[in-house]
């Protein structure tokens, strides 16, 4: 890539431009004009170009200091001086050397079509083509940016004004696809702006709609995607293809359950309702009914998401889509395994961060309790976000990272990240982002035995009044559970109950089994006698509630809690137990101290072991993974376990293996020490982690 220079770089570099032969500045130039693809061209292309162009001439240039041969490869020592080299050159050379490069590249179609492009004196269809066609491999490797790039290129060399706008929307479609939403716009606005054909401008509002729904900017989501949602339905005039109109909704659903607004929420349910049968695919209807309905006609929702799941060879497109309604739905390890697998496939095409997926793997990853993994997925998603300019996402994607914090007791990190997360961000516009970080703020008061700020925090995620309506239509409704025990807490029991009964009235017998957990804990927690007892064992007692480790542990604790001030000293331990192995799995502190406070005052004596030597050189998910390994899983066996896959799973052991000194998995369990193996963690692991901050001065 050629960046401008400033002035006195540019000053500095053509002085040394200017003492080097004519013939070296000629082939300089060439291998300014080559891209790293190409510079083994440069050496055959100076050969034919310039006279003499032997050792002495490139030694000429490496002895100024401009470049350095190595195998057959001019590589610039500097990537300025590149830069200099080819702003110092004029057109006609330019071009010259651009030519002569296409002429070596004849067996490289794809770089060829570059070189020409470069040359070219205005529009050549010819050329066109070739570009659109590197484009088209480019996009089926998976390299989005690249194929984005050769089509707008493309596009301005094309001679008719339809061609060109096709390939802008084209452009416009990779470049989403690469993570650009920004880029994405601009090429659908060049699209607007070539054509007056119907079709393609309807598909430019489509991705107009569709980069302003992933970068938070609701309002101009609405007014590209709405009008196209009613033509295609029907209830208004215009195109007659439902298929762009079931797209238009697909993006819609994921505004308003951004948003939660819950008029256009009853709007686009209204156009879905009115759209043909035989209109978009399995996967859009999936998503647009749990994003606009999740509790709905879930048995329907649930089985349309099993015929999906089931279909052969899911891009990864689908694989994204399915997996977040997935999430939605609180078909959780469905959604982990899913969002998994279209993170790995990409992952194998492009070194490209896709923002959107990794942010809502990192949301399933931590409700199914495999925080670790929710943490670097969370990062991922941030550092991409911010790079593309998608502030909604990446304010989300920090806001998972201060979830695992406030969990793990690290007060002060998780307020820090919430503040940077938030900042300059209005949480009116995006209701479910706000009842994030309400849950978020929560769990910080909570962490410091602020109760009553934690209830303020979790009532806020619904109205006020005998009643209650949740703020967010779906995500408030995760906040019941809490809500009730800081209730019980602050006495605020009867305001609480009001809750429950209207989160109870709305979802009804549509509640997944992970609402049903919450209720089952609310209701057990604010009533008293053998009701609270059957309560807390039937959600307990749940096997639907193992997809939920933490939130099932919080009910072992709070029942442990509840039978012990009965003084029925064993059934309590038996429940601060379970809860107790899960709180140290997960490095969760404020519950673990809590949980052992409680099984002291049963009369059991608790004190936390020393890791041995050789563990503390592993990190938490290395030490997890590493006493699975010794108890004789195989690599996929712990990937189902921990939620991981079985390559990365391999790839942890590859960097346990020198740190034990160990070259064998047989050798694990005694590196380790054989009383260590049956455990999956402890909470004197968790401060040893090196990726993942842990508690600090803020935790009490």
């Amino acid at each position: 890539m050629v960046v401008p220079l400033p002035e006195r770089l540019e000053e500095m570099f053509a002085e040394r431009l200017s003492a080097v032969p004519e013939a070296t500045r000629r082939m300089l130039l060439l291998a300014a004009a080559a891209d790293d693809p190409d510079t083994r061209a440069v050496v055959p292309a100076a050969s034919a170009a310039v006279p003499g162009a032997d050792v002495e001439v490139w030694a000429a240039a490496e002895s100024a200091g401009l470049v350095r041969l190595d195998h057959g490869r001019v590589e610039f020592r500097h990537p300025l001086m590149r830069s200099a080299v080819y702003g110092a050159a004029s057109f006609p050379q330019r071009r010259e050397a651009h030519l002569l490069l296409a002429q070596e590249l004849e067996r490289a179609p794809d770089r060829r079509a570059w070189h020409m492009a470069a040359a070219a004196l205005g529009p050549d269809e010819s050329i066109a083509r070739a570009l659109a066609e590197t484009a088209g491999q480019a996009g089926r490797r998976g390299g989005h940016r690249a194929g984005a790039a050769a089509l707008e290129k493309a596009a301005r060399l094309s001679e008719r004004e339809g061609a060109r706008a096709r390939r802008l929307l084209d452009a416009s479609d990779l470049a989403m696809r690469a993570g650009e939403p920004w880029w994405a716009t601009s090429l659908a606005a060049d699209a607007t702006e070539a054509t007056d054909d119907d079709r393609m401008l309807a598909e430019a509002a489509l991705r107009r709609g569709q980069a302003a729904a992933v970068t938070g900017r609701h309002r101009a989501a609405l007014s590209h995607l709405l009008p196209l949602a009613a033509s295609g339905s029907g209830s208004a005039g215009g195109l007659p293809e439902p298929a762009m109109a079931a797209q238009a909704l697909a993006h819609l659903a994921g505004v308003v359950h951004d948003s939660g607004d819950d008029l256009v929420r009853r709007r686009v349910l209204e156009l879905f309702t009115a759209l043909p049968g035989e209109a978009g695919d399995i996967h859009q209807e999936v998503w647009t009914r749990a994003c606009c309905d999740p509790h709905g006609d879930r048995r329907k929702t649930l089985g349309l998401l099993d015929r999906a799941v089931s279909g052969p060879g899911l891009a990864p497109d689908a694989l994204m889509l399915l997996g977040r309604a997935a999430w939605v739905l609180d078909e959780t390890a469905l959604a982990v395994r899913l969002l998994g697998e279209a993170a790995e496939r990409l992952r194998a095409v492009t070194p490209d961060t896709d923002a959107t997926l990794s942010h809502a793997l990192a949301w399933a990853q931590f409700d199914a309790g495999a925080w670790e993994s929710a943490w670097v997925s969370a990062e991922d998603a941030r550092r991409a976000a911010a790079d593309n300019g998608m502030r909604t996402v990446a304010s989300g994607a920090g806001v998972v990272g201060a979830m695992v914090l406030a969990s793990r007791g690290d007060v002060g990190g998780a307020r820090t990240l919430i503040d940077r997360a938030l900042h300059r961000v209005d949480l009116s516009e995006s209701r479910a982002l706000g009842a994030r970080t309400a849950l978020v703020r929560a769990a910080v008061a909570a962490a410091e035995g602020d109760h009553a700020l934690e209830y303020e925090s979790l009532r806020g995620l619904f109205t006020a009044g005998p009643d209650p309506r949740p703020v967010h239509y779906h995500c408030s409704l995760y906040g019941v559970g809490d809500l009730a025990a800081a209730a019980v807490r602050v006495g605020r029991r009867k305001e609480a109950a009001a809750v429950v009964d209207a989160v109870e009235r709305r979802v009804g017998a549509q509640a997944s089994a992970r609402v049903r957990l919450m209720v089952g804990r609310a209701r057990a927690l604010l009533c008293d006698g053998d009701r609270a007892e059957m309560l807390f064992r039937a959600v307990s007692d749940d096997p639907a509630a193992e997809s939920w480790p933490f939130e099932r542990a919080v009910v072992y604790l709070e029942f442990g809690e509840w039978l012990r001030r009965r003084r029925r000293m064993g059934e309590a331990r038996s429940a601060l137990a379970r809860a107790l192995t899960v709180f140290e799995r997960l490095g969760a502190r404020p519950w673990m101290d809590r949980t052992v406070g409680e099984l002291r005052a049963c009369g059991v004596a608790v004190r936390g072991a020393e890791a041995p030597v050789a563990a503390d050189r592993l990190t938490p998910q290395q030490l997890q993974i590493t006493r699975l390994a010794a108890q004789g899983l195989t690599n996929r066996q712990i990937g189902e376990r921990l939620l991981l896959s079985a390559p990365t799973v391999g790839f942890h052991l590859y960097q346990v293996f020198p740190k034990l000194g160990v070259s064998s998995r047989v050798q694990l369990r005694d590196a380790l020490g054989a009383a260590d193996i049956g455990r999956e963690g402890g909470p004197e692991a968790v401060s040893r982690d090196r990726s993942l901050p842990t508690a600090g001065a803020g935790h009490r």
